[in-house]
């Protein structure tokens, strides 16, 4: 919804359809005034790598996997997904899952870490996602931490030539250039950060991408999407 919503509203609501026992009907909507999806491609948009039309996959980015993955997240819960849309009007996307009613409320202790004082710190983020971009930009005005962005590994690679960092938290799968690459040419050639600590950012935490990552020359990985949480105890870690 947000990916394809420019202007207007998204809604997202839940609702108690019944309560018999110890089961609860909820029915889940995200509503939105994007771009709509025309009668001829609803019945293909929950299929694997499908999405409504070539130019949306040219414009917006994306594999066509995500419906596909929600889709059989609501049907391994019970449920089943549906679709109102229409070209220019916007989508409402539906589903209805039962869940158990518990009433005995669990104990969670939270835990909230404190960021010591980095305020006067540089850090350089490589992230090509516009949303993922928006995401971690909030995090670090939110933390009041000084940053700057880059859209891709050359362009990383071009920020670390002009400016000393503190901390660069690398993308590893980027345009143009990678953040492997990317780390690799800082590390051995950009004498401005050549010790300045690379950590990887990655929605994969295999055991392959970490041992490209180190090879690279980062020091550390954290799994995408970082967490405010996760990103002070990285801050504190490598800037404190």
């Amino acid at each position: 919804a947000v990916k394809f919503t420019s202007k207007g509203f998204i809604r997202i609501a839940v609702r108690l359809l019944n309560a018999e026992d110890d089961v609860a009907r909820l029915h889940f909507e995200v509503e939105d005034t994007g771009i709509g999806i025309g009668k001829g491609d609803l019945g293909t948009i929950f299929e694997s790598f499908k999405q409504a039309n070539n130019n949306s996959r040219k414009k917006y980015g994306g594999t066509g996997l995500g419906l596909v993955i929600t889709k059989k997240l609501v049907e391994l819960q019970g449920g089943n997904i549906g679709v109102k849309s229409a070209i220019g009007k916007g989508s409402i996307f539906y589903f209805t899952i039962a869940y158990p009613i518990i009433n005995d409320k669990p104990k969670i202790k939270k835990t909230d870490y404190q960021l010591l004082n980095v305020k006067n710190k540089l850090v350089l983020i490589a992230e090509d996602n516009q949303m993922n971009q928006k995401y971690v930009s909030m995090l670090f005005k939110s933390l009041d931490v000084p940053f700057c962005m880059a859209s891709n590994g050359l362009e990383a690679l071009d920020w670390a030539k002009k400016k000393k960092f503190d901390l660069i938290l690398m993308d590893v799968n980027m345009p143009l250039m990678d953040g492997y690459q990317a780390s690799k040419e800082i590390s051995k050639h950009v004498l401005l950060n050549r010790n300045t600590p690379i950590v990887a950012l990655t929605a994969a935490s295999m055991k392959n991408s970490k041992i490209l990552a180190f090879e690279s020359g980062m020091i550390d990985f954290v799994v995408k999407p970082i967490r405010p949480n996760q990103l002070k105890l990285v801050l504190n870690k490598y800037l404190a």
